[in-house]
């Protein structure tokens, strides 16, 4: 693969284009919404907000600046193209509806958190639809982050989640693309711009009283590539496969939450932030467990427990129910035929062998029979009860019978035996059954032993934005540092190039694709040009204007989210109202159509544009805790 952009120098600066920018304009004059441009449903069930949030995911009791923004950029709504919009909801599963608020169906996700101990770093869910390069193709890809470790690959076609990629780290997804996987462009594959969260203990400057040590919060881009060859992804009794990148590179490293990120081609990505950028560490998964590699025997080590156990032939995760213990093997290389397996289940074991199972030792091939469990059981089964099923010749699943039912696991194998236990993927069926039985007793909703730190934890501190100063939330006035990522050829990590923005400040995303920056009173859009036949990547340019809207949004002291558009600007509070900012209809009249929607005292938790024929945001959507609105505009 070449890199041909690699010796184009960096954009000097973003450049204003005067003939988009208006002098003589008057303002904003207030103009009804006629009764059939809106359209008001409720919602079909209750969608994560940031009141869930709060309670359900254990931060600290006084979040840094850094990870309370992070928290703030939430949207738990995204239009999916073809008049689908989607959201989450508080069971964890991705809803497809259309604009008039009709379902079309629900996905569960199977909700996996990787790590323990690092839910006072967990970012906010997202939703980013897995976009073509040409925008005519109908989305079927969408990418939903749990922000707390977990990707889940949701086909809308098959209405399913098949694959879910885990990360030892909080992890968020911020754009998704796909881009041939070859020259001849004969094979796609996604590529997910993602970032994770580290943080670091400070020491205190001296032993005065008034210093003491402070914790910074560290934010890493990474570009994750995932095949789209759906024959070898796939789901299995409702348990998805588990997606490997094919490559993982680390993209930037900087200590503000990335305001802005996208993908610009398989080589280049941008990112924006109000905190310098640097290259990112080549160490991504420094605090991945590394499992070993398997051979005729079975892999144990001391690496920190996980909810997957993978090695170069197979990996497999387990889940349970009252009565029973699932075990989901994936095999990774040639196809597995029946004749392979040999399976024998005790009252208080398992043993589980493939025969004839290809491995790779040093530069050759060999066939040999692998052990992939055997050891004593947790607790005990019925083994006249106990059965493996085989599908498409990769999937293997145990059925295990509890000899006890109603005592809950806390690993599959026994502890004592076991050197690396591998902590259950936890059903958030099961945990919302916990949750219904317990809150007929007490308000505190605490999970069971058994699914700590597995499943959603429980109440948190009332808000997330305590202890936080109200100065500390306007970062209007903050320095924009603009990032260029070019793919590197050479070594672990993407280059990065910064882009000076002057005295620009970020206001809000720019759609479809780019960012919006105050400009004195103005917001300017500025949106990636399309590549150019020399491989140079896509620069930032200004292509629409939104008048005052950044001496707008400053007297704005409840904004929560905002997007500007060709069309519009739309600014949603907290809760309440979002204002519609319309542009001046031209000609020698130099004020513009201002709209107000007013949502009672409803939290708002999603807003987007919708987009129309011919490629136009045409209107936009907006979810609250209890109902959904469109508005065509």
């Amino acid at each position: 693969m070449t890199f041909g952009a690699m010796n184009q120098p960096a954009q000097p600066h973003l450049r204003v284009r005067r003939e988009l920018l208006d002098p003589n304009f008057e303002g904003y004059k207030l103009a009804p919404l006629a009764p059939g441009q809106v359209h008001e449903s409720a919602a079909p069930s209750a969608p994560i907000t940031f009141a869930f949030l709060d309670r359900h995911q254990a931060g600290a009791s006084n979040p840094g600046f850094a990870m309370a923004s992070a928290r703030m950029a939430f949207n738990n709504l995204a239009d999916l193209g073809q008049g689908q919009l989607a959201f989450l909801d508080q069971n964890w599963r991705l809803v497809v509806l259309d604009r008039q608020g009709a379902v079309h169906f629900a996905v569960p996700l199977t909700q996996s958190l990787s790590t323990l101990g690092v839910q006072a770093t967990a970012l906010v869910p997202a939703i980013v639809p897995v976009r073509h390069s040409d925008p005519a193709q109908p989305t079927t890809h969408v990418v939903v982050s749990d922000g707390v470790g977990s990707l889940h690959l949701v086909h809308l076609v098959s209405r399913s989640v098949v694959g879910v990629y885990t990360h030892p780290q909080p992890l968020a997804a911020a754009d998704a693309a796909v881009f041939p996987a070859s020259d001849d462009g004969a094979a796609a594959a996604a590529h997910v711009l993602a970032y994770w969260v580290s943080e670091e203990q400070l020491p205190a400057a001296s032993s005065s009283a008034q210093q003491r040590a402070r914790t910074v919060s560290q934010f890493h881009g990474v570009r994750l590539v995932f095949s789209l060859d759906l024959g070898d992804v796939m789901e299995l009794d409702g348990v998805p496969a588990l997606l490997e990148p094919l490559t993982a590179e680390p993209q930037w490293t900087t200590l503000s939450h990335p305001l802005y990120a996208r993908l610009t081609g398989p080589d280049h990505a941008w990112v924006a932030s109000n905190a310098p950028v640097r290259s990112g560490s080549g160490d991504l998964f420094e605090d991945t467990p590394v499992p070993s590699q398997a051979m005729d025997t079975d892999v144990v080590g001391n690496e920190p427990p996980s909810t997957v156990f993978a090695c170069d032939q197979y990996s497999w995760v387990w889940q349970q129910t009252e009565q029973d213990v699932s075990v989901h093997v994936s095999f990774r290389g040639a196809p597995v035929e029946k004749r392979q397996i040999r399976c024998r289940f005790t009252r208080s074991g398992v043993h589980l062998v493939v025969d004839d199972l290809p491995v790779k030792a040093e530069d050759a091939t060999t066939h040999r029979t692998v052990v992939v469990l055997d050891g004593k059981l947790w607790g005990t089964v019925d083994p006249d009860d106990c059965v493996w099923t085989l599908e498409a010749n990769r999937h293997l699943t145990l059925h295990l019978e509890k000899g006890d039912p109603g005592t809950r696991w806390s690993s599959l194998l026994d502890e004592s035996v076991s050197r690396t236990p591998v902590l259950e993927t936890v059903d958030p069926s099961e945990v919302a059954r916990f949750r219904e039985q317990l809150e007929k007793y007490t308000a505190d909703l605490a999970a069971p032993a058994a699914l700590e730190g597995r499943a959603v934890p429980g109440p948190g501190p009332a808000s997330i934005l305590n202890g936080q100063e109200e100065i500390d939330l306007l970062v209007d006035e903050a320095t924009l540092y603009l990032a260029r990522c070019t793919r590197s050829g050479s070594g672990p990590a993407a280059t990065v190039e910064p882009v000076s923005t002057g005295i620009h400040q970020f206001l809000c995303p720019a759609w479809p694709a780019g960012i919006c920056l105050k400009s004195d009173v103005d917001g300017v859009l500025y949106t990636h040009a399309a590549e150019s036949e020399t491989d140079a990547p896509p620069a930032l340019v200004h292509s629409a204007t939104a008048h005052a809207f950044s001496y707008v949004q400053a007297s704005k002291r409840d904004k929560r989210l905002a997007v500007a558009t060709p069309q519009f600007t739309a600014l949603a509070e907290s809760r309440g109202h979002v204002y519609v900012y319309m542009p001046p209809p031209g000609g020698r009249d130099h004020r513009a159509p201002q709209h107000v929607l007013d949502l009672g005292s409803d939290e708002i938790v999603g807003l987007t544009p919708l987009r129309m024929a011919g490629g136009r945001a045409g209107g936009f959507a907006v979810l609250t805790e209890t109902r959904m609105v469109s508005v065509v505009l």
